[in-house]
């Protein structure tokens, strides 16, 4: 289960650049970002934004906000509300569309196993590979996106790849989750561990 909800986030983000691309960074929030991320080493940078970050914002959205609109709203809701937090909390205009689908992806994922360390990983997988890529590639701009450095039909093939592979994941997911049986052990095997 986790290697297809790490291929989910991955295509996740591929499927989804095309919402920030068409935003201009704001100036303000480029160099913010890029005085953050010079000013760190790499093994800071993986550590603040692949560690940390998805164990302070996941206990904070999913752990302590979404679980507790679920007592009291219908999961839709809560997982809409939440996601939206999950959105607001980056103060990022330009992360916020992504930010929000991630946050409601998560939010269902959580919804269906109960597994906050599941949301953990997926929130882990994103960050530590936007923190990989911008270690590897130093000379990419904050606002530098796929389809600005490749030409337009690699670009093409990436994304309705990647376009195929997230629905066939959410396929596999949504099958694998509403199995009762699979869901029941998956809960058990992961809440132990906890």
């Amino acid at each position: 289960l986790f290697l297809l909800l790490a291929v989910a986030v991955l295509a996740i983000a591929i499927v989804v650049e095309p919402l920030t691309a068409w935003m201009e960074m704001p100036e303000y929030i480029r160099q913010l970002f890029e005085a953050a991320f010079d000013a760190q080493k790499p093994v800071d940078l993986i550590i603040c934004t692949a560690i940390l970050a998805p164990l302070c914002e996941e206990f904070l959205c999913r752990g302590n906000m979404l679980r507790g609109m679920l007592s009291y709203k219908s999961p839709i809701k809560a997982i809409l509300w939440s996601g939206f937090i999950f959105a607001l909390i980056h103060l990022n205009p330009w992360q916020s569309v992504p930010a929000f689908i991630l946050g409601c992806f998560f939010g269902w994922i959580y919804y269906k196993t109960h597994s906050l360390w599941a949301c953990i990983f997926m929130h882990f997988v994103n960050n530590a590979t936007s923190a990989i890529c911008t270690i590897a590639f130093p000379d990419l701009g904050m606002s530098d996106t796929l389809s600005s450095i490749v030409d337009k039909g690699t670009y093409a093939i990436i994304y309705f790849g990647a376009l195929a592979i997230l629905c066939g994941a959410i396929y596999l997911l949504y099958k694998k989750l509403n199995n009762n049986e699979e869901t029941l052990s998956f809960k058990v095997q992961i809440n132990t561990q906890e």
